[in-house]
Parts: C-alpha cells; sequence; structure tokens
C-alpha cells in the first residue's frame, strides 16, 4: 500500500512539474511578447485545468485500486465446514447468492448449508442461522432459539456471541453452530 501510495505522489510531482515548464514557458513568451497577453491568460488557466484534471484523475484510479484491494481481501466466496482438527469437510459455494440457511434439512426445512451430518447435529436447529448479502458484505443472523451462534473474527482472533442482530463477516471469520466450525472464504 505504501508504495502504492508513493507512487502516486510521484506521479503528482512528475505532473507539477511538467506543467511548472509549460507555465514558465508561456510566462517566457508573454514576456517576450512572442505571445499577446490575453492569449497567454488562456494558455496558463488550461495549463492549471489540464494539470489539475491529471492529478484528479490519477487520484481518483489511485482511490478505486484502494477500494477494490480491501473489498478482495474480505470477500466471503464460499463456507468451509471444518472437522475438529481444523481440515475441510465440506464447502459450499456463495457465488451468485443473496441469502444462506444453516441448519438441518427435514421434511419442512429446506436449507442451503445442511448440518445434519455433523458431529453436533443434535445441538443445531432445523434453521439455526441466516447469511444475508447486503450492501456488498455479507451478514450473519442467528435464529436459533436456544444454543446459538459464536464468530471468530479474523481481524483480532476473539470469539464472540452473535446477538439476534446482523453481524457482519469477513472471509477468514469463523461461524460456530453449536460447536461445528464453518469457516469463510
Amino acid at each position: 500500500m505504501k508504495d502504492k501510495n508513493i507512487q502516486a505522489i510521484g506521479w503528482d510531482i512528475g505532473i507539477l512539474g511538467i506543467l511548472s515548464i509549460f507555465l514558465l514557458i508561456t510566462y517566457f513568451q508573454l514576456k517576450q511578447r512572442i505571445l499577446h497577453e490575453p492569449f497567454a491568460i488562456v494558455a496558463i488557466i488550461g495549463w492549471l485545468f489540464v494539470g489539475c484534471d491529471l492529478i484528479i484523475q490519477i487520484q481518483k484510479g489511485t482511490r478505486k485500486k484502494k477500494r477494490e484491494e480491501i473489498t478482495a481481501i474480505g470477500e466471503v466466496r464460499q463456507l468451509v465446514l471444518l472437522d475438529e482438527a481444523g481440515r475441510p469437510i465440506k464447502t459450499w459455494d456463495m457465488a451468485g447468492r443473496v441469502s444462506l440457511v444453516i441448519g438441518k434439512k427435514n421434511k419442512e426445512e429446506n436449507v442451503d448449508v445442511d448440518l445434519s451430518d455433523c458431529a453436533y447435529s443434535a445441538l443445531i436447529e432445523d434453521c439455526h442461522a441466516v447469511l444475508n448479502y447486503s450492501s456488498g458484505s455479507w451478514f450473519v443472523e442467528d435464529l436459533s432459539l436456544e444454543n446459538g451462534i459464536r464468530i471468530k473474527k479474523v481481524e483480532d482472533g476473539i470469539c464472540y456471541q452473535v446477538m439476534k442482530r446482523p453481524c457482519k463477516v469477513l472471509a477468514g471469520d469463523i461461524l460456530y453452530i453449536a460447536n461445528t466450525k464453518i469457516l469463510l472464504t
């Protein structure tokens, strides 16, 4: 990130340097009466606008790249069911989805993430949790009545109890549905 900021500053300085050269040339042409005063003023104003516009475009491009990098870092693409040793057992793709219900499949409920075969399935409710995509981020909500959800956040490694309101999740977070571990990648 620092290298890109330095590069953007370098571009700004370079543009300002080139702009300064053109302004000096215009000034000396005015002083030697090569350019008439009204034309020189228009030229100077024009060079100022061009330079400022170039700097703004470079800064916008730099900010856009930073936003894309941040989005890519926290973007959740799949859910991975982990065993006790942290090895992957099963995955669920989240591409094109806006909502996934986590629980146990039965005659009345059709869930997207079926945890019926897990070791702790007796502690998992039919509709235990839901993941919803909104405003460019994924959020988990606890739908359970008893056992709840915990989330181990990737940024600090601390495990939090998910309350009965949406909680933003990022790639690298681990959801604990009862004692079942689901890694978001």
